[in-house]
């Protein structure tokens, strides 16, 4: 499957955070795994889909002592993406391609071509804020080599969250 970023943010049309919608867009998920913090109500849940190449990371918090959840997030995990018809990021590529197909596709959105960088002994990440990326990043040696694409939703605050019951047997 061909992933694609959204204008605003996202992937394939997906534009908000809604677990019903991403199985609908995507089919039922290889793997669901959910943990849940023993000392607190947060939560979080991956729906892996193998064949597609793709992970969902989404996460839960809450109000430290209340049963009101404070926020929610949810992140795509692709291998490859899409920025726009013909212009796609990949694992394996160089790091400095990334940057450069990255930085023209902020140009042709008129976006500020801005992002936070870390760096440690055996790799990283880049996290564009403009266009809710974060690309991380293996070195050998001198080269570094992209490793993992996510792209994010923004969080929302005081959300509807479904049971762990509920996102265990979604359909």
């Amino acid at each position: 499957m061909k992933f694609t970023l959204n204008n605003i943010y996202g992937i394939n049309g997906i534009e908000k955070i809604d677990l019903k919608e991403i199985i609908k867009a995507f089919g039922e998920p290889d793997e669901r795994k959910i943990e849940r913090d023993s000392e607190y109500k947060d939560f979080n849940v991956y729906f892996v889909y193998s064949e597609l190449e793709l992970r969902i990371f989404y996460r839960t918090n809450y109000f430290l002592e209340r049963d009101l959840v404070d926020f929610h997030s949810l992140s795509f995990i692709v291998k490859e993406l899409y920025l726009e018809n013909g212009l796609k990021i990949k694992n394996g590529e160089d790091i400095r391609e990334v940057l450069t197909k990255i930085r023209y596709h902020h140009k042709k959105l008129n976006k500020e071509f801005e992002f936070e960088y870390e760096e440690h002994e055996y790799g990283g990440s880049y996290d564009f804020t403009n266009l809710d990326i974060t690309i991380y990043f293996e070195k050998e040696g001198r080269i570094k080599y992209l490793d993992d694409i996510y792209v994010d939703l923004p969080y929302e605050d005081n959300p509807e969250v479904p049971s762990l019951e509920e996102i265990l047997y979604m359909k």
